[in-house]
């Protein structure tokens, strides 16, 4: 039933533009279905690092699933899946880091050695 939804979803635009008229572009549509019957479960949280910047991080899980929107500069935000963590909860994106435990955080820019490096502490706030 949801394919089907999302099928006719998907077709209705292109035969509105197929029928003449003006060509208008769809507004680009975010989104991210997560598997499972679970509640999806959002939140927001503020931080200030000690190098000056404040940005939120949005926090989603559902199920296995924990993600977490992170700013990695004032221009981009990456999705962050959660890894293995001895402690706190550990989250990855390419080359990024992000490590929260407790009201802090850091945010990890690169590797060296096997070993997060180039970090910059962050509180909530």
């Amino acid at each position: 039933m949801k394919k089907a939804f999302w099928l006719l979803a998907a077709a209705v635009p292109v035969l509105l533009v197929a029928c003449g008229g003006e060509e208008k572009k769809a507004p680009p549509v975010d989104a991210l279905v997560l598997p499972g019957d679970a509640k999806l479960d959002s939140r927001s949280v503020d931080y200030k690092c000690d190098d000056g910047r404040k940005f939120s991080v949005q926090y989603l899980n559902k199920g296995d699933n924990h993600l977490a929107v992170v700013p990695v500069s004032d221009s981009s935000s990456l999705v962050f899946a959660n890894v293995i963590s001895a402690s706190g909860a550990r989250y990855a994106a390419g080359q990024y880091v992000w490590w929260t435990k407790g009201e802090e955080a850091t945010l990890y820019k690169d590797w060296k050695g096997g070993e997060p490096a180039d970090g910059v502490s962050c509180k909530e706030r």
